[in-house]
């Protein structure tokens, strides 16, 4: 069973949002300025989640954060930076 990072257990985050008709906001990543520089304030920045269009309409996709690997290696889409998964979370969010 994975360690809870920062005390955030997935299924009490999920139990609760669902529970109270909410999505996730990050406390840990806050949608700020924050997030992105160490001094810098910048408040021109606009935070989105990663939305789909289909069909003529825009969609929400959620996905988890497991990717496939094969020999420790992302099968699929994959960065330079072997610590870097935002392209394959993005994939896996195309492909579904």
């Amino acid at each position: 069973m994975p360690v809870d990072y920062r005390g955030q257990s997935y299924s009490r985050i999920k139990k609760d949002c669902v529970s109270k008709g909410v999505l996730f906001e990050d406390p840990e990543f806050p949608a700020s300025s924050k997030s992105l520089y160490f001094s810098k304030v910048d408040n021109d920045v606009v935070w989105m989640r990663p939305r789909f269009w289909r069909f003529g309409e825009t969609v929400e996709v959620v996905v988890d954060d497991r990717l496939p690997t094969k020999n420790g290696k992302l099968i699929f889409l994959h960065s330079k930076q072997k610590n870097e998964f935002w392209s394959a979370l993005l994939e896996k969010a195309y492909a579904k």
